[in-house]
């Protein structure tokens, strides 16, 4: 054949693997045929491709010799090499599947080929998505030891020349792509080494793993960061090997990866930057800073992981060398770097990014790092450390913040000498109240704000460790925060808060009821002046007198000093957040032991035990003005109260910029703001004032569940007051705080309610709030649904108003099928994590393991017919919503639902199975077009019928009218399916059957929708000819007794 026809036939049999495996469109019996054809003929076929490729290849290098003296050729090289690029893409398609010995055949002779091709310009790229595909295999552990043959020196040293080669030439999108490929199939040997070394017979230690090490470094310290990051999953996979971890060569390479790790680090690159050779690289791999910055943030944990992987290997070296860096950094005169005209570092200061890599560097083998005896060198050396950074003094905020990160990484020495934690206190407490000259409390940068709340995090987070050691110096302490409190230029209101929440963390430590309970009166006594005077309870009796306190009746003030509205609106934030910051931070002891000891242990007129918190009797008496608020806040959003803002803050209730692009899952811009000291617009402080006074309101009601406890729940009339507060217009709140008000009150209060009081404290406030959520959800999907449908065109700004409402809805629709779980689930400590799991969107598309179970409180809600209708609509419903997410959440939860309100009495009718049948059926609609959604939805929609049709014979009649199934063919599944009739049929046939039974219900993609089916009638099968095997007498030449079996025995 010429070229033109062997491209020809390479196309085909691209486009045959591309059909059978990749884009798998023809049908599933064709597919298996021709992957069967296609298998048979591979003994033929791949050696075929294999000689063709190498004869394309010897043409094409002939020819480029001899156009070095004979310019006449230059089509042969064209046609020669288009063909070799041919043969390369229709064997990177076979390669992952094909059996490996026709690759390996001839001593690997195609992986010779390939390794020799690469440092052709033209083919390398090529011959490396080749290699790619087939490290990148994946399968039986004995099927991949042959991929190890790459190990050998002679491809070994290919693959890194070529790399050195392409490394080392100039910048070019084709050479950088080459690059990522070549780099990409050393990580993917890796990969295959980690998972053969120790667990298949005869694989070790390879001869060339340093030169594989050399290679993965270079790769490592190149410029470009997505090289780097390809690298650094392999070396923690290395470290955390049970064989290749304690391998002498691996443990060479850590001195070398120390120095790179730093680096990494280091957060240079950003595409509009020209301080780094990582700039150039950024720019071929980034739209803009926001997608680096993104990335880098990815980059950080992996090499912060990597560093922990390598550091519980030899923890000594690593802290000796970053102890060195630090000593060193402590020496270096600050450099400020380009553009900090204030005199300080900012963001791009090339001392504040080292300090910064530095204490990444250092927290990463802290965590690693086990204290050593006193004495030893290596303790003294981390001790030298400890006292030098105690000792050494900026005034350069940024600076004082990374030193400060230092100190608290180094906090284990305390334990072991504690004659050091008055120096670290002093540390800390230095940084609380540092200033700039000629800075104000009005006046302060971002800089010094951030320095500061960082130093009183820090004393929290020593408190929290180490409460223990803090104990006998209480006193001492409490009076030094008291003192600096009192001055009104000194701390902010947050800062003051943060103190309070150490000095409680210290007072959980005596574990004496009594004793805490009179800190606590203590330091709430200036709260209960404010929080509980005549003026207060006059603003949160009603939202005029709200508004006019908090000042949105009136323009705005600049400058905000001179806003006397604005002190109250500080009052305000500044009680709440105080009273959710002890409602957190205060404690029982964990020991029953303790508790009873200390006092903690209390029973109820009706015999029950209970725990006692010491804030409980401390914070009652303030509930009831935190009711109050929630009530007059949520009154805000009342239409007529919504007209007495003034029109500069016809805004203030509306979603911030921030958590707008957060819905939107848009990257903030990056902005450089550490030296400025300008306050943000009037319109901007209202909202923020506005948004987390509501949010804290909702935080205090969810966690006071918690640490109140009994106490709480037995509260008479609880129900009602909450319902009368936080729960009173719900109707008007827009759709973003109704998500808060689950997310924050509603799903905490449900899950630490003791079972005792469900009726009393739960039940009365689901009647209250399911009705209103079913309603709001049902009108906002069906115009989503709507609107999906028929897009229409307007103006960009309305567009993106849209999907911003769009998304709104969509995660308060989530959030809400949470919920369902809360109060659905059986109850157990580790059923719900309430501050991780409730705040991801995650969606478990596949069937759960095993099934959920209805909980006591499940079990309640679905007896109560006042309550069960309204919840078991919007589950079902949720099925067929436009959203994937929603479906996977509600899909969990249908059959469990359905099961208890089978279980006599029933409290389904006729009309109520159609539905739920029929609200399975149009989820099918929906989202038949998601594999892995339709398997769960076609097996929930199979277990709904298996369990109504025996009590609900209408059921049938659903799936006649959304199906082209005859009548006789659903009563004959039914009665395959329904016990006593006939034998039960398997699980797998049972699905399969009732699949095509339904087949029209089933959504497709709209690309599938209008695809017209092409028939081709007479199509002859495959036919596979299979060998036959010889016969026994002619495959042994030796005598296998036969003959003497069936002769004559003579001593018979």
């Amino acid at each position: 054949m010429g070229p033109t026809q062997t491209e020809l036939v390479l196309l085909i049999f691209l486009r045959l693997a591309e059909d059978i495996l990749i884009f798998q469109s023809a049908p599933n019996q064709r597919r298996r045929d021709i992957l069967q054809g296609l298998t048979a003929s591979m003994p033929q076929l791949f050696p075929c491709f294999v000689n063709t490729l190498e004869s394309n290849i010897t043409v094409y290098k002939q020819a480029l010799v001899s156009d070095l003296t004979d310019g006449d050729k230059p089509s042969s090289i064209l046609v020669s090499s288009r063909v070799a690029s041919g043969v390369l893409e229709t064997i990177t398609a076979f390669i992952d599947w094909v059996n490996i010995s026709h690759i390996i055949d001839q001593d690997g002779r195609l992986l010779r080929i390939l390794c020799a091709i690469l440092d052709d310009v033209t083919l390398r790229l090529h011959a490396v998505e080749c290699l790619l595909a087939l490290t990148n295999r994946k399968g039986k552990l004995e099927d991949r030891q042959p991929l190890l043959i790459l190990f050998r020196a002679d491809a070994m040293t290919v693959i890194l020349n070529a790399a050195v080669v392409a490394a080392t030439a100039e910048l070019d999108e084709h050479n950088y792509i080459f690059l990522k490929r070549l780099c990409q199939v050393l990580t993917a040997l890796g990969s295959q080494l980690c998972a053969l070394w120790g667990s298949v017979r005869d694989v070790g230690q390879p001869a060339t793993l340093k030169q594989f090490l050399e290679a993965l470094l270079a790769f490592t310290d190149h410029p470009s960061l997505v090289l780097c990051g390809l690298t650094l999953p392999t070396w923690s996979a290395f470290f955390k090997h049970e064989h290749i971890s304690k391998d002498s060569v691996l443990l060479s390479f850590i001195g070398q990866l120390v120095c790179s790790a730093v680096n990494i680090l280091v957060k240079t690159g950003f595409p509009s930057q020209n301080n780094s050779p990582r700039c150039r690289y950024s720019r071929l791999d980034f739209d803009n800073d926001e997608d680096f910055l993104s990335f880098f943030a990815r980059l950080r944990a992996d090499c912060a992981d990597m560093l922990r992987c390598a550091a519980a290997l030899c923890p000594e070296m690593f802290f000796h060398f970053i102890a060195g860096r630090i000593s060193d950094q402590l020496k270096k005169p600050l450099n400020l770097g380009e553009g900090c005209d204030h005199g300080h570092c900012n963001l791009s200061s090339p001392s504040f990014l080292e300090w910064d890599a530095l204490t990444i560097f250092l927290e990463s083998v802290m965590s690693r790092f086990i204290i050593p005896d006193k004495d030893t060198p290596l303790y003294n050396e981390g001790l030298l450390l400890f006292n030098n950074v105690l000792s050494y003094d900026t005034m350069d905020p940024m600076i004082r913040s990374a030193v400060l990160s230092v100190v608290s990484a180094l906090f284990p020495y305390i334990v072991h000498s504690p004659a050091i934690l008055p120096f670290v206190l002093e540390k800390i407490f230095s940084t609380v109240v540092f200033n700039v000259d000629g800075q104000t409390k009005a006046t302060r940068s971002r800089a010094v704000k951030n320095v500061r709340r960082h130093a009183c995090s820090v004393l929290v987070k020593i408190c929290k460790l180490y409460p223990g050691l803090l104990l006998p110096g209480f006193s001492e302490l409490y009076q030094h925060i008291q003192h600096l409190s009192s001055d009104p230029d000194g701390l902010s209101q947050m800062e003051k808060c943060t103190l309070m929440e150490a000095l409680i963390l210290i007072n959980n430590q005596n574990k004496n009821f009594e004793k805490q309970l009179r800190f606590l009166s203590e330091i709430v006594a200036p709260l209960k002046v404010t929080w509980l005077s005549t003026e207060v309870k006059e603003a949160l009796s009603s939202a005029d007198n709200f508004i006019k306190f908090v000042g949105l009746h009136q323009p705005p003030v600049e400058p905000s000093v001179d806003d006397f509205c604005g002190i109250n609106r500080s009052q305000l934030a500044h009680c709440v957040v105080s009273i959710l910051a002890m409602i957190k931070r205060s404690q029982c002891p964990e020991s029953a032991e303790e508790s009873a000891a200390g006092g903690f242990i209390s029973v109820s007129e009706s015999g029950v035990s209970y725990t006692r918190n010491p804030v409980t009797p401390v914070l009652m008496s303030l509930m009831d003005n935190v009711l109050r608020l929630c009530r007059t806040v949520n009154e805000l959003y009342l239409p007529e109260n919504l007209n007495k803002r003034h029109p500069d803050f016809s805004r203030a209730y509306d979603l911030q910029e921030i958590d707008k692009m957060i819905f939107l899952g848009v990257q903030p811009p990056l902005t450089d703001n550490t030296n400025s000291s300008s306050n943000r617009q009037p319109l901007d402080r209202m909202q923020s004032f506005i948004t987390v006074l509501h949010e804290n309101c909702f935080h205090i009601l969810g966690n006071v569940g918690h640490t109140f406890g009994y106490e709480f729940y037995r509260m008479s009339n609880l129900a009602s007051s909450l319902m009368n507060s936080c729960c009173m217009f719900i109707e008007a709140l827009p759709e973003f705080r109704l998500r808060a008000f689950l997310r924050c009150f509603l799903k905490q209060y449900v899950y630490w309610c003791p079972k005792e009081f469900y009726p009393t404290a739960v039940l009365p406030v689901l009647a209250r709030i399911a009705k209103h959520f079913h309603e709001r959800l049902c009108s906002k999907w069906e115009v989503i649904n709507q609107k999906c449908e028929e897009r229409s065109n307007e103006d960009e700004n309305s567009e993106s108003q849209e999907v911003l409402e769009e998304m709104i809805i969509r995660h308060l629709t989530r959030e809400y099928l949470d919920f369902f779980a809360v109060i659905f689930r059986e109850k157990n400590k580790s059923s719900l994590e309430l501050n991780d799991e409730m705040m991801t969107d995650d969606c478990e598309t596949k069937k759960p393991t095993r099934e959920e179970k209805i909980g006591e409180l499940g079990i309640l809600i679905l007896q109560d017919s006042t309550i069960f209708p309204t919840l078991v609509h919007s589950l079902f419903m949720a099925l067929s919503w436009n959203d994937t997410f929603a479906c996977c959440k509600a899909i969990n939860w249908c059959v469990p639902v359905l099961k208890q309100l089978m279980v006599p009495p029933l409290k389904l009718s006729g009309d109520d199975a159609v539905y739920l049948l029929g609200s399975v059926l149009m989820g099918l609609r929906m989202h038949g077009q998601h594999d892995a959604l339709q398997a769960s939805l076609i097996h929930t929609a199979l277990q709904i019928y298996e369990l109504l049709v025996p009590e609900f014979s209408k059921v049938k009649e659903v799936m006649l009218q959304v199906s082209s199934c005859s009548a006789n063919d659903l009563q004959k599944f039914t009665e395959l399916i329904t016990v006593g009739q006939q034998p039960r049929i398997g699980d797998k046939k049972k699905k399969e059957m009732f699949k095509s039974l339904i087949q029209d219900a089933i959504g497709q993609n709209i690309g599938q929708q209008f695809k017209k089916e092409v028939i081709i009638k007479n199509l002859a099968p495959f036919q596979t000819h299979r060998r036959k095997a010889a016969p026994l007498v002619d495959l042994e030449i030796h005598e296998i007794g036969l003959c003497a079996l069936f002769g004559t025995d003579t001593d018979d």
